[in-house]
């Protein structure tokens, strides 16, 4: 709705995390219209790369974790599991804790030396503190806020030959926050109008529904031993219902179809050229 992201809400846990790669500056040919102003790459581990059982629990003035891994490989598949609860108390002087159950899965699948198969599902929700007392005694009072999102995405990999490549994937995301908050008693506040409300308290009903359906293919290719290249395209549906905040019960759509080519020659073993 407000075209950011909330990280304390994504279903990843650190300790799945490989590496983060920033990349500033717009980079919408390689990671889609959302990266006007950079892109931020989380990528986890492979699950090869994970132990097979492993349990993680941290504790921390006002912040708790306790976090369960499992991986293992059987011939030609092989996954990683992981699930946990995070209790973040927040600050003393506001309504902003969390209660956080989340679960991720990693599976990939080697069909054979040219193909291979990824799965990913990752889900996380619970409760959210919302509202200061301090700022708003009247209408959106402290209250706990219920929120859960998943995702999906399959991916397909494949090898054409050793300076070529081609990829297929499709993803699925959905998030939904539930508010609802209700006034104190506003008669006596409103003095002689008080009697003209039709009830002592206002209840305001606040939910968000967005989904995202995409699906992607790209092609990367060797054109010569100093130039790369890649290209290809998309097509993405965004939806989202948010009556509070557009002032209307319908669904909004919004439908992108996207291609994209980039194109890298390295000039010199410490100057490389990109074109976009």
């Amino acid at each position: 709705l407000y075209g950011g992201v909330n990280w304390s809400e994504l279903p990843i846990v650190l300790a799945d995390i490989e590496r983060i790669e920033v990349t500033r500056g717009p980079n919408a040919a390689s990671y889609g219209a959302n990266s006007y102003f950079g892109v931020i790459n989380i990528i986890t581990q492979h699950p090869l790369d994970a132990p097979i059982n492993s349990i993680i629990a941290t504790h921390g003035n006002g912040r708790n974790e306790v976090l369960y891994r499992h991986a293992l490989k059987a011939d030609n598949f092989s996954y990683r599991i992981s699930a946990g609860y995070r209790q973040d108390d927040g600050l003393e002087s506001r309504n902003d804790f969390k209660r956080t159950r989340l679960l991720n899965v990693q599976a990939d699948y080697r069909m054979n030396d040219n193909n291979n198969l990824e799965f990913e599902f990752g889900m996380a929700e619970g409760a959210r503190g919302e509202g200061n007392i301090n700022e708003d005694p009247f209408i959106f009072l402290p209250r706990t806020k219920q929120m859960n999102n998943h995702y999906q995405l399959i991916r397909w990999r494949h090898n054409i030959n050793e300076e070529s490549d081609f990829l297929l994937q499709a993803f699925h995301h959905y998030d939904r926050s539930n508010d609802q908050t209700t006034s104190v008693n506003l008669r006596p506040l409103l003095g002689v109008f008080g009697p003209f409300l039709l009830n002592d308290t206002i209840t305001i009903k606040n939910e968000v529904v967005t989904e995202r359906f995409d699906i992607e293919a790209q092609h990367n290719f060797s054109i010569s031993k100093t130039i790369r290249a890649v290209w290809g395209g998309s097509l993405r549906r965004d939806t989202m219902y948010a009556p509070f905040y557009l002032d209307s019960r319908e669904t909004d759509y919004f439908d992108l179809q996207r291609l994209f080519g980039h194109a890298e020659w390295q000039a010199h073993q410490k100057l490389s050229l990109i074109h976009i």
